[in-house]
């Protein structure tokens, strides 16, 4: 008995500080927000906390931050608020030595933190951000070459430091903390319509599931 209480305490002490990593390495990875070209309005394009939220087509108007701005596609990230975010423009170019763009993300802070989509019309494919390029750009750039992922093109896994777009110290609960917060992933060939957030494939996965345990039905026993 004093054994298997001992072997209980000790597991039960293997699982607490376990759990306890878990929520530290948690806490240190960047909420990941993602971004599309052709998210109708209303559309939440993610699970979680405070999620971008589409507007669809809005004016790009605000005041010094809009600057060469016109109507284009916009999220409001509900996350980033109490003039915490850092305005500027992410630039991604279509070629490493970064003379055709592709792409504009322009990260807006009017108290809350929005991102207008602005995407190049030259695919042959309309979608809500192919609106064409601003005609200036914010004083806060940073650019980068597009990137492939799985067979779409964009930036993924953009995670901005101190003083770059999209940079904020706001939290989910209200507090502040400085640190990595907040990671970007734009989809710049995302189909038309509303993500399905993995929805079509997880239901996949439960048809062959479904296969699988008919396949393995035993046979009936011998009368």
């Amino acid at each position: 008995m004093r054994r298997d209480t001992l072997n209980s305490t000790l597991q039960a002490g293997i699982v607490g500080g376990a759990l306890l990593l878990a929520c530290a390495s948690a806490k240190a990875v960047p909420y990941t927000q993602n971004l599309g070209e052709n998210d109708p309005v209303g559309t939440s394009t993610g699970p979680g906390n405070g999620p971008p939220m589409s507007q669809g087509v809005i004016a790009d108007n605000f005041p010094v931050q809009s600057v060469g701005g016109h109507a284009t596609l916009a999220y409001a990230l509900s996350n980033n608020g109490g003039n915490q975010m850092v305005p500027g423009d992410v630039r991604i170019f279509e070629d490493a030595a970064h003379t055709i763009l592709s792409d504009v993300l322009r990260f807006e802070d009017w108290g809350v933190g929005y991102v207008y989509v602005y995407s190049a019309k030259d695919d042959g494919v309309t979608k809500l951000a192919d609106t064409g390029m601003p005609t200036a750009f914010q004083a806060n750039v940073v650019d980068f070459t597009e990137q492939l992922n799985g067979g779409a093109y964009g930036l993924f896994g953009y995670t901005p430091t101190a003083g770059q777009p999209g940079y904020s110290t706001y939290l989910f609960d209200g507090s502040t903390s400085a640190g990595l917060n907040y990671a970007y992933n734009f989809t710049s060939d995302e189909p038309a319509g509303v993500p399905d957030g993995g929805t079509t494939i997880g239901l996949l996965g439960l048809a062959l599931i479904g296969i699988f345990a008919l396949g393995r039905t035993p046979a009936a026993s011998a009368a």
